[in-house]
């Protein structure tokens, strides 16, 4: 059906080889911003970009713009997050589309809240000149046919409410000048397939776009199922954002939440945390001590259109979502925390859906940071998708000093701030509680930043309370020797509570050890560092070590990465052995 109906698509116009040739020259040149002035856009729709602060054209704009309105080509684009990708494909729409009051254009996206940014950065643009509507599932059907049935030149929605419209013979597609899929890679991946063919089944269009951060191969290939006169547009590599700082922080999946709020308390700001499904965005939200709300496929639509609303107009500063505000959302957002590393359902490194959530910060040249936690199962998973993006760096969970620092900094700067004209109200009480408390400022910084007494010390490795991340100096080339030095200084006990142990790029090991025990029995021996500030670098694991290299909850590679595995008992416990164990584990290979 579909490929009966793209026979029918209008031919598109060429300027002759030679000209085009020289055309693709021109455009591959285009890689750095251009002045609206110079972009060759009408009057009008300059003028419009101008009085939203916009006056340059990022290199994917500029790219692909001559291609849609001068040489007619179908486009599948490739760039980063946060680099104008809408606004791509909303100019040439909006030069080329005149108003016919009939639907022109076709955007699909999917999810709504894309959707409804799409429509809203295209009415903006549009002004009187082109009439919009955005379609959509979780709303009344009424508002949006009556829309439809008015006029409109630009349709924007999801699939599955744009298939029902087209079924029911009110969203006309036969006249189409241009259909789109925003975030493709993910319109075909996300179960949308029936409704795009069932859409492209039914739709006659002249030019089809495509525009995502993230291209894999299949999606290329599937493009070229519905498109005439395909051209590919990459801008920018495939490594990570240079504008994102990439921190990777361990936390025992006990000490999630915690390690969440230590997170933003340090580094504050605007703040979105992903979550993997929407039981864990609704136990952070109970768990965060800041103000916070869920965003995710069980919330109404009216009230995610609210917490939206209120977290972009800064009344809300922590949006704890699923992926369902990854794709597209176009917020100003300091720092965004994952609360594990994103996998596929068959366990392997998800890199498109990292660069989807990373990309919610750092947008627009903006400076931005991503914080990933990560257990010792998935360490591996996170070192697969840095060695795709680029380098991360692998800190520490925030200490409590760290954190201390920052919110007295902010407690003080709101000193600073406060009007002069109020001292004279707290200037008897100040100078009687200065006399009577000669640290009151000190106690009134702390006040200010919320801590009514010191908190509790965590590890580096873990970020567990009350136990302390050790060092073991000795030259070491397997867990087993570190283990077999443990037992002569811990007792059976404390061995059993040890977490996290790793050996380091140096040739020692670290790990996490209760504070009491370290401080008992380790502290004083030259072998043993219990004052550690800073995470050594680790040794990665080998190649093939245990089950896909993937490390237990413990800590170790089973039984070929150091005796008793990662995930043994200090007082000689089992290892994870292989798979093909009779219930996946065994005994290690070495015993002491």
């Amino acid at each position: 059906m579909v490929g009966q109906q793209q026979k029918k698509r209008k031919a598109s116009s060429t300027s002759g080889e030679a000209g085009e040739e020289n055309s693709k020259k021109k455009t591959k040149a285009v890689e750095d911003e251009v002045s609206v002035r110079e972009s060759g856009l009408s009057a009008e729709t300059i003028e419009a970009l101008e009085s939203q602060g916009k006056s340059t054209l990022f290199p994917i704009q500029a790219r692909v713009f001559g291609l849609i309105v001068e040489q007619k080509k179908d486009i599948l684009a490739r760039a980063k997050t946060g680099t104008g990708k809408t606004l791509a494909f909303c100019l040439p729409i909006l030069e080329t589309l005149r108003s016919a009051r009939e639907p022109g254009a076709l955007v699909l996206a999917p999810t709504r809240e894309l959707a409804l940014q799409v429509c809203s950065e295209f009415a903006k643009l549009a002004g009187s000149k082109l009439r919009s509507v955005c379609v959509y599932g979780g709303a009344p059907y009424g508002p949006q046919i009556s829309a439809l049935r008015a006029g409109v030149d630009v349709v924007v929605g999801t699939p599955g409410r744009a298939k029902d419209l087209i079924d029911r013979k009110v969203l006309r597609v036969d006249a189409l000048k241009f259909a789109v899929l925003d975030e493709a890679d993910s319109m075909l991946d996300m179960g949308f397939e029936k409704e795009l063919e069932a859409i492209f089944g039914a739709a006659k269009f002249e030019q089809l776009l495509l525009f995502s951060a993230t291209m894999p191969q299949w999606v290329s290939t599937a493009a070229e199922k519905y498109a005439k006169n395909l051209e590919k547009v990459e801008v920018g590599d495939r490594k990570s954002n240079a504008d994102i700082r990439h921190l990777c922080v361990p936390a025992h999946w006990q000490q999630v939440h915690e390690t969440v709020n230590d997170v933003q308390a340090q580094y504050e700001g605007k703040t979105l945390v992903f979550c993997e499904t929407k039981v864990e965005c609704n136990e952070m939200v109970e768990a965060l001590s800041c103000e916070c709300r869920a965003l995710h496929g069980d919330i109404s639509q009216k009230d995610r259109e609210k917490t939206i609303a209120a977290f972009r107009d800064g009344k809300l500063s922590v949006l704890v979502a699923t992926d369902v505000a990854a794709r597209g959302l176009d917020m100003s957002v300091e720092l965004v925390i994952m609360n594990k590393p994103p996998a596929t359902r068959t366990g392997r490194a998800d890199v498109e859906t990292y660069t989807h959530r990373s990309g919610r910060t750092g947008r627009a040249g903006q400076k931005g940071v991503c914080v990933t936690l990560y257990g010792p199962r998935q360490r591996a998973t996170l070192e697969a998708i840095e060695r795709s993006l680029g380098n991360f760096e692998w800190v520490g969970a925030p200490r409590a000093s760290d954190i201390l620092e920052s919110r007295a900094q902010k407690a003080a700067d709101a000193i600073r701030a406060t009007n002069d004209d109020v001292v004279p109200l707290f200037e008897a009480t100040a100078q009687a509680l200065l006399k009577e408390t000669p640290d009151a400022l000190a106690k009134a910084l702390a006040a200010l930043a919320g801590y009514e007494a010191a908190p509790p010390a965590r590890s580096l490795l873990s970020n567990t309370e009350n136990y302390v991340t050790v060092v073991y100096n000795t030259t070491a080339d397997r867990i087993s020797a570190v283990w077999a030095a443990l037992r002569r200084k811990l007792s059976p006990d404390a061995c059993d509570k040890v977490k996290g142990m790793r050996l380091t790029a140096a040739g020692g090991a670290v790990f996490d050890v209760p504070k009491e025990a370290a401080e008992n029995s380790l502290a004083g021996d030259p072998a043993f560092d219990t004052t550690l500030d800073t995470l050594p670098k680790l040794k990665p694991p080998p190649a093939g070590a245990g089950a896909a290299a993937r490390p237990s909850p413990r800590g170790g590679y089973g039984r070929s990465y150091g005796g008793r595995g990662y995930g043994g008992r200090g007082n000689g416990g089992r290892g994870r052995g292989p798979r093909s164990s009779p219930r996946g584990r065994g005994r290690s290979s070495s015993s002491a």
